[in-house]
């Protein structure tokens, strides 16, 4: 891949000339390079004949007023040979999240991302692309990758890659399948094929799933696309949704109904918007039995849905929507609606509350007595630690009981800025077009390591634990499943990939004897140490979106309110 060579400098149109350092740098794809300065990112286009038109910029240009189109504003050109354009500005928005990551229930509940969010979220995509298409343009691939989210509500949708839409004098022919209209031939597109890839992207955000899958006893999981083709949806009597997946009223009715024709019938319209009206929703967790392979207990159920679990101390806590709980006692109760939510661990006590309100994190105990503040971008869990991503260095967060907890914080690994995005137990840095993880893999010690493998992916989620890290990739619009095993130094590690997967959240756990399950699809698990030998099973009683965890040899997962044990038969 080309790189850039810094100070880079360009000529802005009618603007004159600006200069860039690495430290603008933000990512490096198949196309070209961004880079961000003075709330402005600024693509360059590895290969110059590679760029755009200047007459198809012209014509996005009319999209620049809308603050959540990210589309081309100003033409760049090169400082050498003036007259050359190598690629253009656009709005530069801080703290997004991919879109897609909304199709997973988990991440639904780490964030406390509710119903009604969704539905803004999805009403502000539908307004966006009217106004779109008011301007006689087309968005074509209406995929989940081409959109971000605001981590601040996510109910703000920004929308990219706009050079690729369709306009009046420049027809688009990229398409991902998955929200292909299948009645359109020959790359005829039209509002209506643009509406049709609008109703897959917002079911899947509403549903967690998409359109055309779920079981059907005569058809393969990987046999979507024929479902597509015949219109065999979600909403055929033969087809059973995954047990994770919400009731049927977490949708509008408005939009229900415009599904049920769109995908049942194969009708094609502009959709209403949604009504906003949304009954109670009723989450029960779906009854979970035992299996051939799977031996289930429940441990525990809750009043109301549980976000995450943790283990401190020899007890366990389970953060619930309406508070935290130390066993089956109430420990802590939230006052309205709470964002993110965890706990960190103190020797010797409870452990205390971690809550994270825009870029300022506090750590406090059940009384609401606050031990400690940290300004951050970012922030993960690991080690029964918080580590907290400010600037160009990843800090570790952890307390020690002296009479009173104290707060200690230590720098652990520096990043590159603007290009280190922090998941599960692992931040992914895209450091000038190269992957490298940075690993705090044990209390106090933290690796940096380049990772070949996953070069020139777009790392959607990932997650860290007990040397295992996976994660799920994305180039071209297929998606990859990398399975890292490091040794014990973390200085060296294996490689599993698992290649044109389909879109799913990062999910397993290792119990005690480095035993790995993880958590695939609807009903399938795969189950392996240190990346030797797989045994796939077909039958779990979990699913990919139900979170999986361990205590000790005990493996637990959570289904809705519920709490279970999950033991392999012998």
């Amino acid at each position: 891949m080309p790189t850039i060579t810094y100070p880079f400098n360009v000529i802005i149109q009618n603007k004159g000339q600006e200069s860039f350092s690495d430290s603008c740098y933000v990512a490096a794809g198949g196309e070209g390079t961004i880079l961000k300065k003075g709330g402005k990112a600024y693509k360059i286009y590895h290969d110059e004949k590679r760029m755009i038109p200047l007459s198809k910029i012209q014509e996005l240009q009319v999209l620049s007023v809308y603050d959540n189109i990210l589309g081309p504003q100003d033409i760049l050109f090169d400082a050498k040979r003036q007259k050359v354009p190598i690629g253009f500005s656009m709005l530069y928005i801080k703290d997004t999240e991919f879109l897609c990551r909304l199709f997973n229930q988990n991440f639904k509940n780490d964030n406390n991302i509710a119903p009604a969010d969704i539905i803004k979220l999805v009403r502000k995509m539908q307004e966006t692309l009217i106004n779109i298409h008011n301007n006689k343009i087309l968005v074509v691939d209406f995929n989940e990758m081409n959109f971000l989210m605001d981590k601040k509500t996510y109910t703000m949708p920004y929308f990219i890659d706009v050079d690729s839409y369709q306009t009046p004098s420049h027809r688009a022919t990229a398409i991902m399948e998955s929200i292909r209209d299948r009645q359109i031939k020959n790359n005829q597109w039209t509002e209506m094929s643009d509406w049709f890839s609008f109703a897959v992207v917002a079911f899947q955000l509403y549903m967690g799933v998409h359109p055309f899958r779920g079981k059907h006893a005569d058809y393969k999981p990987n046999q979507w696309p024929e479902r597509m083709e015949k219109n065999i949806s979600v909403f055929e009597k033969d087809v059973q949704l995954p047990p994770s997946c919400p009731d049927w009223n977490v949708i509008p009715k408005a939009h229900l109904d415009w599904f049920k024709y769109v995908f049942g019938t194969g009708g094609r319209s502009v959709p209403p918007l949604p009504d906003g009206v949304l009954m109670v929703a009723v989450t029960q967790a779906t009854m979970i039995s035992s299996t051939g392979k799977f031996e289930i207990k429940e441990l525990a159920n809750f009043d109301d849905s549980i976000r995450s679990v943790y283990v401190s101390n020899g007890y366990r806590y389970t953060v619930t929507n309406a508070g935290i709980f130390k066993g089956a006692t109430k420990f802590y109760g939230f006052k309205g609606k709470m964002g993110r939510v965890g706990l960190v661990d103190l020797p010797n006590g409870n452990p205390l509350i971690v809550i994270q309100d825009g870029e300022t994190i506090s750590f406090q105990d059940e009384k609401d007595v606050v031990y400690g503040t940290i300004s951050a971008d970012d922030a993960m869990e690991a080690n029964g630690r918080i580590y907290t991503l400010r600037g160009d260095a990843i800090f570790e967060n952890s307390f020690e009981n002296f009479n009173t907890p104290l707060h200690m914080v230590k720098r652990m690994v520096n990043v590159f800025e603007s290009a280190t995005k922090l998941h599960k137990g692992v931040a992914v840095q895209d450091v000038l077009g190269k992957c490298w993880l940075a690993i705090p893999f044990r209390a106090g010690s933290c690796v940096n390591i380049p990772a070949k493998e996953l070069d020139g992916f777009r790392i959607i989620s990932a997650k860290y634990e007990s040397r295992f890290c996976i994660l799920m990739g994305e180039k071209k619009g297929k998606y990859t499943r990398f399975v890292l095993f490091f040794n014990d130094a973390h200085d060296k590690y294996t490689c599993r990939v698992s290649e044109d997967v389909e879109l799913d959240d990062i999910n397993f756990t290792v119990n005690a004897k480095g035993v790995c399950i993880l958590a695939i699809d609807d009903d399938k698990a795969e189950v392996f140490r240190d990346n030797g030998k797989v045994y796939d099973f077909t039958d779990s009683p979990f699913t990919s979106s139900m979170k999986l965890l361990t205590d000790g040899m005990t493996v637990m997962f959570i289904n809705k309110k519920k709490l279970y044990s999950a033991a392999m038969k012998q």
